[in-house]
């Protein structure tokens, strides 16, 4: 039977409706009434009805407030509206917004009411109909994306000698992947992003969703027939298959796309996302070449750190093994001795090899980890029986960094801020001072007329900022925040007794954001204002500045 809910605020009109016919030999039955619109908001929720006979005015919520709100989330519900002469406006409306008739109710009459509400059982069908057909479709355009991912994934994940390309072949074409076709690797620099190196794994979860959101926009506003996947699980690149178009749209579409890619990603995210394409295909039975093309273009990427070229015209890489089997073990023995030639020897000696012999992602990433796991587990043993602390190296930071590395040029800047770090914590043992640490103080000494970041000073001296921050105030007792604003206070009363710069020059001049800032920072170290300090000079006082 159709589940009928009367609405009415006046219930001499609920009474005359209920006994009006007999609703169960019209295979009906009235499962609740409400008396505002309010009510019957809930009751609907509740009672989930086939058709609402309702007021079109009532209080708190009138009828086709209530109709507007109920047709956005259940468009199957069929609305009768009830109505005196003066709101025919009204019932247009609601008419208007596919309630399936009104009654008035001053001409209501048995034979009328039968026959609206035979109309209204017909609607409810043919809605409950099409709502069972969307959402078929809904569970099946699902599923065909889900079965379209899955299949991609085999593409990447098989063997290029695969005997299941014409397996694969055929699922795509069955499921509407036909005509031309061309594939997209995209991996991202996040380089650009401040501070990304000291992101959690959430932080970074979060930034790739946001950057994937970003390329999927503007991959359908190119490429209507397409489809996104993540490759990996360590968020750094995407996958995007297009198909069912022309030569012509995929050679013309690319670099318009390249450039709006790299736009948006830069504005948005900060990201920068590297666009590497293959040739365009004609046929699915083509697939086994698009994935030939995808993994010389990644391989390619990785040792060239050059996006521009040509798929087709990359030639056929012979691989060597990097040849250092063993190379972990023998640098945790080095460490454990505090061998400092001896470490930067071994790390040497890979940096070398990386550098020179041409190899697979893979191999680099297997060798940076294994290399960092040696590393830290001997460093903590010697943190174990000395006052050495250093707990940044063997923290999330370097171990997550490997996952990043996308060419090869990463992968020996990663290895050398991993000997150096090594050096650092090394160097302790004998001079008590680190080398990399006076050199990060020279650093900040000929740039005190610049803006001076950690990571800026880090990246010169090639350590983690972390670590750079943590061996500083060990070595000096000091933040290296702190360094960076006194020698610069040191620098603005050099120029103050001068008496060349206005004092906002002056903070220009040394790289503060503003003026006050300055003054802050001035009057935190000497006591005294710039401008204080100034008169000070001017009256003949001497304050030793060196």
């Amino acid at each position: 039977m159709y589940q009928i809910l009367m609405v009415d605020d006046e219930s001499i009109i609920l009474s005359g409706i209920k006994f009006l016919i007999d609703w169960e030999e019209n295979n009906c039955v009235i499962a609740g009434t409400a008396r505002n619109g309010q009510e019957a908001l809930e009751k609907i929720n509740s009672l989930s009805p086939d058709i609402v006979f309702c007021d079109i005015k009532m209080p708190v919520i009138n009828g086709i407030e209530l109709l507007k709100q109920v047709s956005k989330q259940r468009p199957d519900i069929v609305f009768v509206m009830l109505t005196n002469l003066e709101d025919f406006e009204l019932a247009r409306d609601a008419l208007r917004l596919h309630a399936i008739d009104y009654l008035l109710k001053s001409q209501l009459e048995p034979e009328t009411l039968k026959n609206t509400l035979i109309n209204a059982c017909n609607e409810c069908d043919k809605r409950t109909k099409l709502a069972q057909v969307d959402m078929v479709e809904s569970f099946l355009k699902t599923n065909r994306s889900q079965l379209l991912k899955d299949t991609f994934m085999r593409i990447l994940q098989a063997s290029q000698s695969d005997n299941a390309s014409s397996d694969i072949a055929q699922i795509l074409e069955d499921n509407g992947v036909r005509n031309g076709f061309g594939a997209i690797q995209i991996p991202f620099d996040f380089s650009a992003v401040s501070q990304y190196e000291t992101f959690s794994d959430d932080e970074r979860s979060r930034l790739f969703a946001w950057q994937t959101e970003v390329a999927q926009k503007v991959v359908k506003n190119f490429f209507e027939h397409s489809i996104i996947i993540s490759p990996n699980k360590s968020c750094t690149s995407l996958l995007v298959f297009c198909w069912d178009m022309r030569l012509d749209e995929w050679t013309e579409k690319l670099p318009i796309f390249t450039t709006r890619l790299m736009s948006a990603s830069t504005n948005i995210t900060q990201v920068k996302p590297i666009v590497l394409a293959t040739d365009y295909f004609s046929s699915v039975s083509k697939w086994p070449e698009c994935q030939s093309q995808l993994f010389k273009l990644m391989d390619h990427y990785y040792l060239t750190d050059c996006p521009e070229a040509n798929a087709s015209d990359i030639p056929n890489t012979e691989y060597r093994n990097l040849g250092l089997s063993g190379i972990a073990g023998r640098l945790a023995a080095e460490i454990r001795t505090k061998n400092i030639p001896g470490c930067s020897y071994i790390l040497q000696k890979a940096m070398n090899n990386v550098r020179k012999f041409p190899h697979q992602q893979s191999q680099a990433i297997w060798l940076c980890n294994d290399l960092y796991n040696a590393a830290s587990d001997a460093i903590k043993t010697i943190a174990s029986y000395t006052e050495i602390n250093s707990p940044f190296f063997y923290s999330s930071y370097s171990h997550r960094a490997i996952d990043h590395l996308t060419t090869r040029s990463q992968v020996l800047l990663w290895l050398e801020v991993l000997q150096n770090n090594i050096t650092a914590i090394l160097e302790q043992f004998s001079s008590g001072k680190s080398e990399l640490i006076e050199k990060a103080r020279q650093y900040v000494r000929d740039n005190v007329d610049k803006r001076i970041m950690l990571q800026d000073v880090a990246d010169y001296i090639c350590i983690s900022p972390g670590y750079l921050s943590a061996l500083f105030k060990k070595q000096y007792n000091q933040n290296f925040v702190e360094y960076v604003s006194s020698t610069k206070i040191e620098r603005a009363c050099q120029l103050i007794k001068e008496d060349k710069l206005m004092i906002y020059e002056i903070s220009n001049t040394l790289g503060f954001e503003n003026a006050y800032y300055f003054t802050k920072v001035f009057k935190r170290q000497k006591g005294m204002t710039p401008t204080e300090y100034q008169h000070k000079m001017k009256g003949g006082f001497t304050d030793n500045v060196e």
